[in-house]
């Protein structure tokens, strides 16, 4: 058992308090939002919970009443003791109400298949339980982050709709993420990005571009891309029309704004405004016709880079509705290597109305059915081809 020192769990909890309070730019969105409260209702267990991975799900705990996707408690030893990847995917259909996997990589987890219970039991009651550790702006989006979330899986079994029932194993490689490129029919280049955590998957999304520049239809494929840095050269690079961003609501120091949004300031603390600008199109922009596949795993600086395409319509966008968390969080790290963020960016769209726990609606709302997984038919995917084709 790992245990961490009384003056570490008090460090640790004063500095997450004193975080929220001078850096959390969400407190419109939860009822009653009252700093005092949360550290009387949480600092007797912080003190008693001696245990690592225990208090770790305290301070889950803690953070997830903020209501934000972009708030978390992490703890790199949790991922290295419990970190099991399940290597098969799963995700929360907006329909059917219930959880189902469509990628796997072992061979006795097939696609299609819905998750019935976990350890005996149900989904939902399984849900219900663990979502008070879920970091998230949504009960939606919480309800996608629950098989992405390993240590709340350990040691469990999980029962399917066909009887059969899988047993989270400890696997400990990374999913292989690769920007994929294809072209089709001769007509239509087809982009995958899976992330923007790391500039190549970005930046080889700009070279092919650049070298396809003179084809008629581009597809961009942002499903399940978790985030990271929005790379505004390749919004640029697609964008031929005037465009503008979210609204920004920020209170943390301004300095980084000269690398996030582009702009120089001194620095200095506080809560500042950037409204919508319009920005004029990049001159030797893509002109071809855009489409750009979406799903619930879109998010952060994904759905950050997809409204400008959803706001001047120079895109069309086929799929279900993004996750609806973005902004740039404050960070603080430990000399153990635990660290807390906090979400120190407020994102409106720029009438002021929320984006926050609300997302992006598609223009064209594609939704796989379970058939289709199961068939790995990618139906998002075909209905964008056809709508380029038929241009």
């Amino acid at each position: 058992m790992s245990t961490l020192n009384l003056y570490t769990r008090l460090l640790i909890f004063y500095k997450t308090l004193q975080s929220i309070d001078n850096y959390f730019a969400h407190r419109e969105s939860i009822k009653n939002f009252n700093l005092e409260k949360l550290y009387k209702r949480y600092i007797k267990r912080v003190t008693e919970t001696k245990d690592r991975y225990l208090f770790g799900l305290v301070m889950m705990e803690f953070i997830s009443e903020l209501k934000n996707g972009h708030s978390w408690y992490f703890d790199p030893w949790l991922y290295k003791i419990y970190g099991n990847s399940l290597r098969f995917h799963v995700f929360y259909h907006d329909y059917e109400r219930k959880w189902i996997i469509d990628s796997s990589s072992r061979e006795n987890v097939k696609i299609g298949r819905a998750i019935q219970n976990v350890n005996g039991t149900t989904a939902e009651k399984f849900f219900k339980g663990k979502t008070i550790y879920i970091n998230a702006s949504s009960e939606r989006e919480a309800r996608n982050k629950l098989f992405l979330t390993p240590f709340l899986l350990t040691g469990t079994k999980i029962g399917l709709d066909s009887g059969e029932v899988i047993r989270v194993k400890r696997f400990l490689d990374k999913p292989d993420l690769k920007p994929l490129l294809k072209i089709i029919d001769d007509k239509i280049v087809y982009i995958k990005i899976p992330s923007f955590s790391s500039g190549i998957y970005a930046k080889t999304a700009f070279k092919y571009i650049k070298k396809h520049i003179r084809y008629k239809n581009i597809i961009i494929d942002i499903r399940n891309n978790d985030g990271g840095a929005t790379p505004l050269w390749l919004l640029k690079l697609l964008m031929n029309k005037k465009y503008r961003r979210f609204n920004y609501c920020i209170i943390k120091p301004k300095t980084s704004l000269s690398i996030m949004y582009g702009r120089n300031k001194k620095k200095t603390y506080g809560i500042v405004n950037y409204p919508s600008e319009y920005k004029d199109p990049y001159k030797n922009a893509y002109n071809g016709n855009l489409a750009i596949l979406v799903n619930e795993g879109t998010v952060s600086a994904a759905e950050d880079f997809l409204f400008s395409f959803k706001d001047n319509k120079r895109a069309t966008i086929f799929g279900t509705k993004t996750a609806g968390t973005d902004g740039d969080p404050y960070i603080c790290t430990f000399p153990n290597g635990i660290s807390i963020a906090i979400g120190s960016v407020l994102v409106k769209f720029p009438d002021g109305s929320r984006f926050e726990g609300r997302g992006i609606k598609p223009d064209i709302e594609v939704c796989p059915s379970i058939e289709d997984i199961k068939m790995n038919k990618d139906v998002i995917l075909q209905k964008a081809i056809y709508y380029l084709n038929s241009r």
